[in-house]
């Protein structure tokens, strides 16, 4: 039994089409359930077939960059969320709206930087994605230009955006009220980024609770056995459900489908309690199906 709650398609910053994730889901990975969760965005889960093979199935998912009231960062996952409710939809467009501004302040940066000029068909087709972030930026003038991709990834590092997070209390107060699940994303600190101690993971925590989210992602494709044992615990204190994800990029990053640990951990089924939440409110997904003997471990796709 293979699950996947953290993926990544064209829709944002991963470089698999939606059509495509599906086909090597349901005829390659040996994934069995998993999530699309583009950042600030549902375009991907659009594009998704209407149907899949038996004993294959999807939870729409998003993911929002945050704030907290101290400022600190952080990524928030949503789960099994109504698309046509108000402040959900608010949330969609306010993270793209953010977003289409940093873009136009990047773009802005490069040209005066490298004395390159962008025409309109150039940005047309850097925006061929919903959701412009800086790997669709650094690819297209890397290949255009012939300029080296980690010199564009430092300068950009070094560009000011502004804060394009939305506030933590407002989104998971809305996906609370579009009847989804929040899940606060790689806890401990996600790719590139610097892990936190584990006192600033509980301050954190706690202000993350206090607003309301519902779930840790406790296996993660870079995390030691350590620290998801120590993530899990922590979500068992604090009667927060357990998740899971690889936060699969395709060539953006080097993570496979189902990846949910850096030493392989074998994950039992019913470790992962957010499952027994989606089975209980989503009707594709069969009631028996936590008890199946034939389901009993989730793992790693190798």
């Amino acid at each position: 039994m293979f699950i996947d709650l953290h993926i990544h398609s064209t829709a944002s910053d991963g470089t698999d089409t939606p059509e495509e994730i599906a086909e090597k889901i349901t005829q390659y990975s040996g994934i069995k359930i998993f999530a699309l969760t583009d950042h600030d965005t549902i375009a991907g889960i659009e594009k998704l077939p209407a149907t899949f093979p038996d004993k294959t199935f999807f939870i729409n998912g998003v993911e929002f960059s945050c704030k907290i009231a101290d400022g600190a960062k952080c990524h928030i996952l949503a789960y099994y969320f109504d698309t046509a409710n108000e402040a959900f939809q608010q949330l969609l467009s306010k993270g793209n709206e953010l977003r289409k501004v940093q873009l136009d302040l990047r773009l802005k940066y490069l040209s005066k930087k490298y004395n390159i000029t962008f025409s309109e068909s150039d940005i047309a087709e850097i925006c061929q994605s919903t959701v412009v972030g800086k790997p669709h930026i650094v690819n297209f003038v890397s290949g255009k230009f012939g300029i080296d991709k980690e010199s564009l990834y430092k300068h950009l590092r070094k560009c000011y955006v502004g804060d394009a997070r939305q506030d933590a209390t407002t989104v998971i107060k809305s996906i609370k009220e579009s009847g989804g699940i929040s899940v606060w994303a790689h806890p401990l600190g996600g790719e590139g980024e610097p892990l936190l101690s584990k006192d600033k993971f509980k301050i954190r925590l706690k202000e993350l609770c206090d607003l309301g989210i519902q779930g840790l992602e406790c296996y993660y494709s870079r995390y030691t056995n350590e620290q998801e044992n120590f993530l899990a615990q922590s979500a068992r204190e604090n009667n927060l459900l357990i998740s899971g994800g690889s936060d699969y990029h395709g060539l953006n990053k080097t993570i496979a489908l189902g990846e949910l640990g850096a030493e392989l951990p074998d994950i039992k089924f019913n470790q992962l309690t957010i499952l027994q939440r989606l089975v209980e409110n989503n009707i594709n997904i069969p009631s028996e199906l936590p008890i199946l003997e034939l389901m009993n471990h989730v793992g790693t796709v190798l």
